[in-house]
């Protein structure tokens, strides 16, 4: 007969020695914890668009879009115009449609820089 290891099977289970919780993390680094630390990266202030150089990329990408041209064109676009992330990167698809997307909404909510 076979044994449970050469069948595939999970040999035989080991006692637990140690804490239950290792690995979780402290209480004061987690989500739970009272005191919050401060945001590595402060949402408004770099993202792209918050400058008027970068809002007028964005402005521009909502037009491309508004003309037929998919997140992926977008992106080639603005890559083939030597144009970075605020990362200091090439864009991508997602991040071609995250940046669209939300100026539009932008848009269409009054900011007219």
């Amino acid at each position: 007969m076979m044994s449970k290891e050469e069948k595939g099977m999970r040999g035989p289970q080991r006692a637990y020695k140690g804490d239950l919780w290792y690995g979780m993390g402290s209480s004061s680094d987690s989500n739970f914890s009272a005191v919050k630390t401060a945001r590595k990266r402060p949402y408004r202030s770099i993202r792209f668009g918050a400058s008027v150089k970068e809002w007028l990329v964005c402005k521009k990408m909502v037009f491309l879009r508004e003309n037929g041209y998919t997140y992926g064109g977008i992106a080639k676009y603005l890559n083939d115009a030597g144009i970075k992330t605020k990362a200091n990167r090439p864009w991508n698809y997602n991040t071609a449609r995250f940046v669209t997307l939300r100026a539009k909404e932008e848009i269409e909510n009054g900011r007219n820089d």
